[in-house]
């Protein structure tokens, strides 16, 4: 799956248009594969990525506070 995902990145062509950068992949090829490992690699190295990976890690819980009658009187 690496190997076909690598080829498939290297097959994109890249045009600058007015509109910003377009990615092709030649006729009969699939371009979803190359994109996203390109969108991945530009991720990786965004200096946001702690911050949208940090919904991933595991939660720190607050500790419950403990309530009794006499909070009530």
């Amino acid at each position: 799956m690496s190997r076909r995902a690598f080829e498939q990145l290297t097959a994109l062509k890249t045009e600058l248009r007015d509109t910003g950068m377009v990615y092709q992949c030649p006729p009969g090829q699939h371009d979803d594969l190359g994109i996203s490992c390109a969108m991945l690699a530009w991720a990786a190295q965004h200096p946001h990525l702690r911050h949208w990976t940090g919904a991933l890690g595991p939660r720190r819980r607050h500790p419950r506070q403990q309530f009794n009658w006499n909070a009530f009187t």
